[in-house]
């Protein structure tokens, strides 16, 4: 019986930790849907699949459906919408933010805090390949599945210590370049070895032999260039970053446009 007051008190303090993390994420619900995107059941799907995601990786990953855009841009409703409604996780407020307006088909991806670092250029032009097409079918529901399968993904990597990095199609040239290159330049030189080999012959490259002392007069010269060297400077590369500043003074990563 003593120990009732103390089990009481303890019943007490995780029922307040445990409403105090419910709260946490009544605020900032991982989706809200009004334009009806979703029914019930796959609303409640995605909704459990994202807060798993958001306590796993303690990241803020959410998704906001409005039926007519709410502000001039998707990307400054993308912002807004993160910025004054409490979303993102942890003292940095670190997270992503799938907007997604029914009129105008617009959409933006926003990002924040740690969010940036881990969602970044390449990371999201990742996620965006594969949620965008299934937005452009109406299919929501693979398209937000989508969505919480490669933010997933990304932040295993980011977990691991990897940055996300989508492999360019330079990258993709050079390594074919290099595949197809190696074995002709192998098959070349054992092809001139081979043919040096059976050739013993020997080219003279002065005409002396050849012509009759006192045959031929030279009445004039001049320099003929059979090769030219041309010097190329490399043009700069575009530095311009993604990052913007929204209306209430933070900096925030993203890509967006239409589906």
């Amino acid at each position: 019986m003593k120990n009732k007051p103390a089990l009481f008190t303890a019943v007490f303090i995780m029922s307040i930790i445990l409403l105090q993390l419910i709260n946490v994420f009544a605020d900032m619900p991982a989706v809200v849907d009004e334009a009806g995107y979703l029914n019930a059941e796959e609303n409640k799907e995605i909704t459990e699949r994202l807060d798993n995601i958001r306590y796993q990786y303690n990241i803020d990953v959410a998704i906001v459906i409005e039926d007519r855009m709410s502000g001039s841009t998707a990307q400054e409703t993308a912002d807004d919408i993160y910025d004054y409604r409490g979303y993102g996780l942890g003292s940095g407020s670190d997270g992503m933010l799938l907007y997604v307006s029914k009129t105008p088909r617009k959409y933006h991806f926003t990002t924040y805090g740690r969010g940036m670092e881990v969602f970044n250029d390449d990371a999201l032009k990742y996620i965006e390949s594969n949620v965008v097409p299934y937005m452009s079918n109406n299919d929501y529901y693979g398209a937000f599945t989508e969505y919480a399968d490669t933010a997933e993904e990304v932040l295993k990597m980011a977990s691991e210590g990897k940055t996300f990095r989508r492999k360019s199609l330079e990258d993709l040239l050079i390594f074919a370049a290099v595949i197809i290159a190696a074995p002709l330049a192998v098959a070349s030189f054992m092809t001139h070895n081979k043919d040096k080999a059976m050739n013993t012959a020997r080219t003279k490259l002065e005409a002396d032999n050849y012509i009759k002392n006192g045959s031929m007069k030279l009445v004039g010269s001049r320099d003929i260039y059979l090769h030219s060297v041309q010097t190329r400077t490399p043009k700069p590369k575009n530095n311009s970053s993604t990052t913007h500043v929204s209306s209430s003074g933070r900096v925030h990563g993203g890509r967006g446009g239409s589906y």
